[in-house]
């Protein structure tokens, strides 16, 4: 009422409430906008940046590789990849389950993708599925507008046009792992960059990688790139061009021969005078393309389990000994040092009792009298145990380390493996035992502990061929940029190898010949008028009496191995071959086919002529000496 007094205190109170809401308000604004700019300051800066403008890699085209004829062994292919921003998504919810359905995979699946990359709030972009189908892509696709928050990514994954035929040498790409990541094995790429994982893939990274570009996109607060802005683009470099010493012509070749026979092994073939490996075949192989994207733990599981290893490289990581291949080095040994000449001679009545233990030679009725040349042309096990018997097992480790042996070629592939030579201070080290003279035997028919793979013993022969010059293999070419000019040529090192002479060598290639054309143990490698020259090699798995029983029952894991190494033609050397066939039997049989036919696609796709008229002494219908495997150096003849 107009006559009752003011209650000056309520107005009072009314008024407080008012100022401390005002007050309240006040500073709970003031405490929130201190929140945002200090506190999180940074991550509202960055969310900001985001909504303005963003950032998409552009990955570089891998370089190609090419054989010698720029035939294209491996290239590139476009793939789609699908990628997820979790913050963007109104409703991850119905996301995971729109996806669950268009890419069969459970949503849990989907959510553990997630939370492995970052968080379901995460603003950077996640990947969900790499490599989609045509299907998955034109679903996705159609459905986009109601799914913002995806993004299909296209870029280029790797294509291997052959399959297993070049996988050893080639290798293949994988992702990045955690562990190269760490231990920066590979500091050129970044995480979910591919690298190369095996073979010259990997060796050439670097190279083959190229440097990756950047699209920039201004978008709005959903991720929608806005039109009126167009992208700005900084275009990727493309990985360099490789173009190998690689025939695919010979390689293939390779291939059938040892299809034909099913058998299981490992062939190399180099130029004599550039070092370029024309051929480097496995047998078993793997797909390369298996492992594109990645590989499944299924596909994994069955390759290493695989008790015929066909992941391994046989040619630079398998060692085995190399039987009677070896008997050139003893024979070269003994020519420098004098303990015997191109004269000598010995009996050979099928075996010989040396250190109170009989030895056998292969053939059991002996070769009678012969001297270096017949016994290098029909591999007479019994003239080597004498050479080795004159011998001391330091001098035989000196002359093999001074023709490659024992060491690396230093071959421009991962993983190659040393080999062995042994000598008495080897022996006293893992042994601990002194070296016996019965031990040097075995070693002066390419048994015991002597051991060797494929590209060392060409490279052996390949020394033998050029009288004593070394050259360092390669498998690399040439260097190319993407519009195919050269950029680099590739050459191997070379060195002559010192303390042999000339005139041994000369010796020894003239017997080399006559294995192949003069009713020696290499006859099936012979072409008229190529004067190729080789030496056969068997290699016993097990002891000679179990052996034959168990080879018969069980080849395919007691059965002899076969080599056949060689070079032609004799009068200039042009390739060296060497061939390892695995439980292939007589190096006649199994090994000296294969490289016949190697060497009949070099000569023919090449058109050149005979270098010679036929001087062969073995008539064409004539069968050649085969060499079984040497007799066990363990048993004695009753």
């Amino acid at each position: 009422m107009l006559g009752e007094p003011i209650d000056q205190d309520l107005i009072n109170r009314r008024i407080n409430l008012i100022t401390g809401i005002v007050l309240g308000c006040c500073m709970l604004f003031v405490g929130n906008f201190w929140y945002m700019q200090v506190v999180r300051g940074d991550y509202y800066e960055q969310l900001a940046g985001e909504n303005l403008f963003k950032i998409d890699p552009i990955p570089a085209p891998r370089g190609l590789i090419l054989d010698r004829s720029k035939k294209i062994l491996a290239e590139n292919r476009l793939s789609h990849n699908l990628f997820l921003t979790p913050r963007l998504s109104r409703n991850l919810g119905s996301t995971i389950e729109f996806l669950s359905g268009a890419l069969q995979t459970t949503p849990e699946e989907l959510y553990r993708i997630i939370r492995k990359e970052g968080s379901v709030q995460s603003s950077s972009p996640v990947l969900i599925h790499q490599d989609l189908s045509l299907s998955q892509l034109a679903y996705i696709s159609a459905r986009k507008i109601e799914y913002p928050e995806l993004d299909i990514h296209h870029e280029q994954k790797r294509s291997y046009n052959f399959g297993p035929l070049f996988s050893h040498v080639i290798g293949y790409v994988g992702e990045l792992t955690e562990e190269q990541e760490r231990t920066k094995q590979f500091p050129e790429a970044k995480r979910r960059d591919y690298v190369g994982q095996a073979g010259l893939e990997r060796r050439y990274n670097g190279l083959l990688m190229g440097a990756a570009g950047l699209e920039r996109k201004v978008v709005n607060s959903n991720g929608v790139q806005l039109k009126e802005f167009p992208p700005e683009l900084d275009p990727p470099t493309p990985g360099r061009v490789l173009q190998l010493g690689l025939d695919y012509n010979m390689q293939k070749a390779t291939e059938d021969s040892f299809l034909e026979a099913d058998r299981y092994g490992a062939a190399v073939a180099m130029d004599i005078k550039t070092g370029e490996i024309m051929v480097l075949y496995n047998r078993p192989s793997y797909d390369p393309n298996d492992f594109i994207p990645r590989v499944s733990p299924a596909k994994w599981k069955e390759l290493v389990g695989d008790p015929l290893h066909p992941l391994q490289n046989r040619v630079i990581q398998n060692k085995f000994s190399p039987g009677s291949t070896f008997k050139v080095v003893m024979a070269l040994a003994a020519l420098q040092e004098k303990k015997i000449s191109p004269a000598t001679i010995f009996g050979c009545g099928g075996s010989q009792f040396i250190y109170n233990r009989t030895f056998r030679c292969w053939k059991p009725g002996g070769h009678g009298s012969v001297n270096l040349y017949r016994a290098i042309m029909q591999s007479c096990d019994v003239f080597f145990y004498n050479v080795g018997m004159r011998l001391d097992i330091d001098v035989i480790a000196k002359y093999s380390r001074i023709l490659g042996l024992g060491d690396f070629t230093h071959v421009d592939l991962p993983n190659e493996t040393r080999g062995l030579v042994p000598d008495r201070e080897w022996k006293m080290k893992v042994a601990h035992d002194k070296w016996y003279p019965g031990e040097t035997i075995s070693v002066a028919i390419g048994q015991g502990p002597i051991l060797a793979t494929a590209l060392q013993m060409l490279t052996l022969y390949s020394a033998i061929a050029t009288d004593g010059r070394l050259i360092q293999p390669h498998v690399l070419g040439s260097v190319l940029d993407f519009n195919g000019r050269v950029i680099e040529r590739t050459s191997g090192k070379v060195r002559r190898t010192e303390g042999i002479d000339r005139e041994n060598f000369e010796l020894v290639k003239k017997a080399l010949w006559g294995v192949v054309n003069d009713q020696g143990t290499g006859g099936k490698a012979r072409i008229d008028g190529y004067d190729i020259c080789g030496k056969t090699g068997t290699v016993q798995v097990v002891g000679y009496d179990r052996g034959k029983d168990l080879a018969k029952t069980q080849k395919h894991l007691y059965g002899d191995h076969a080599w056949f190494i060689s070079f032609a033609p004799l009068s200039d050397p042009r390739l060296a071959v060497a061939v390892f066939v695995e439980h292939g039997g007589h190096g006649s049989d199994a090994a000296a086919p294969v490289a016949k036919k190697i060497y009949e696609t070099f000569f023919n796709d090449r058109k050149i002529p005979p270098f010679s008229p036929s001087k062969t002494k073995q008539a064409k219908t004539e069968k050649p000496v085969q060499e079984p495997a040497t007799a066990p150096l363990t048993g004695e003849i009753e």
